[in-house]
């Protein structure tokens, strides 16, 4: 009787074990839904995220491992049972703080079985394993042929290689489930962010167009070889050209819209921690379009003529589609390298407020150049090779083109 009640519980123990494995291989394999799903409970801190979604289905394949090699099943059954109540009085308090995100407890399988992810069919099931594995912690060990053996004898047994052998498959696996998908979650979120960065941008130029009078910002002067522009609640003033405000913008808007601090943290892409060539530390990874610094008739080659004619202060009213015309785009370290890879991401703001990652496959080509050839470089342009120059600079008919198709 008691060897039957001990397979009974051995049964149930592996069972659930093996569960809480394969939900862990499912949620290893859908890493970056997963840590979206954790993304949206209110207990869980941000910086936590990644380790804990990297962190829980890492455990629950190792237990599963452990388990199936035989390394002390009764100590793997007691570390399963812990993580599941741990797991699940976290669940019940997400709960009770008004959290109605999905657990993500099954990974990839919740997308054929949604309702089972659902909170209540959680904690059933939660349920069911706790007292499963409680039940296999209950039943008493079935006597075996070593039972009149000493204790320490019982013991002192070692890992054989094949267990060894076995752990490190287990964890080559694991290792090779993570990397890949860790590296288009961290990827996803750099875009996300940097996306975000630059809506915030495009929100503070409609502020500058509704408190001067419905124009884009005007920080240099076109008769002038050099402007300075100025942050005055920093303490700060640098010296640009005409066109070198498309990087140099934030100085300008500091005073009224970033608290004064030209070297905010959202003025750098995610992409470009340490800024394009900026021996100040403040240029912006957030390049402005030249294209709003000048007359539409400038960025056509037909059209053009020498500067500073044509040089000006253009205004919202001008632009045709503010959904295609890019205000802000990110710069990238590595444009030089795959510039002309219709894959590469380019990140813009448009003038509609909307930003997005899209690839430059979208991206309408540029005009050659925005009149470097003029007047000894006198305005700062950008006459360089297309595949060496930031996107989105040099609209075709400027504020009146589009950017993007």
């Amino acid at each position: 009787m008691a060897a039957d009640r001990h397979s009974l519980s051995r049964a149930l123990g592996g069972a659930a074990i093996l569960v809480i494995g394969a939900a862990g291989a499912a949620k290893l394999t859908g890493l970056a839904a997963f840590a979206h799903s954790l993304a949206l409970w209110n207990t869980i801190p941000r910086s936590a995220i990644m380790p804990i979604a990297v962190g829980v289905p890492t455990i629950e394949v190792l237990l599963a491992g452990l388990w199936l090699i035989g390394w002390r099943r009764r100590r793997t059954t007691q570390l399963a049972l812990g993580f599941v109540v741990v797991a699940t009085a976290m669940l019940a308090v997400e709960r009770a703080t008004g959290g109605r995100a999905p657990c993500g407890c099954l990974g990839v399988l919740a997308a054929h079985a949604s309702r089972l992810d659902d909170w209540e069919w959680t904690m059933i099931r939660n349920a069911a394993l706790g007292a499963a594995l409680a039940f296999a912690l209950a039943a008493p060990a079935a006597p075996g042929p070593h039972a009149a053996a000493p204790a320490a004898a019982r013991h002192a047994r070692a890992f054989t290689l094949t267990e060894v052998l076995a752990c490190i498959a287990i964890i080559g696996i694991i290792v090779a489930f993570t990397l890949p998908v860790m590296g288009r979650a961290k990827t996803s979120a750099m875009n996300a962010q940097s996306a975000a960065k630059l809506s915030g941008h495009a929100r503070v130029f409609a502020l500058y167009q509704q408190d001067f009078h419905d124009s884009f910002p005007a920080l240099t002067f076109p008769e002038a070889e050099f402007s300075v522009i100025r942050c005055e609640t920093g303490g700060f003033a640098i010296t640009s050209r005409y066109f070198h405000v498309n990087a140099l913008w934030n100085v300008g808007l500091a005073d009224m819209y970033y608290n004064g601090n030209v070297r905010d943290t959202s003025f750098r892409s995610p992409w470009d921690p340490g800024g394009p060539c900026d021996e100040c530390g403040v240029a912006s990874s957030y390049y402005w379009s030249c294209s709003f610094l000048a007359d539409p008739t400038y960025w056509n080659g037909e059209t053009r003529e020498v500067p500073p004619r044509q040089l000006r202060l253009t205004r919202p009213a001008e632009v045709r589609f503010p959904a295609q015309k890019s205000l802000l785009s990110a710069y990238l370290p590595h444009e030089p390298v795959v510039w002309e890879d219709p894959n590469m991401p380019v990140h813009a703001a448009f003038v509609d407020g909307h930003a997005q990652v899209f690839e430059f496959r979208a991206v309408v080509p540029s005009e050659r150049s925005d009149g470097w050839e003029y007047a000894d470089h006198r305005y700062g342009g950008h006459d360089a090779p297309a595949r060496n120059r930031p996107a989105l600079m040099h609209t075709p008919n400027g504020v009146r083109g589009i950017d993007v198709r």
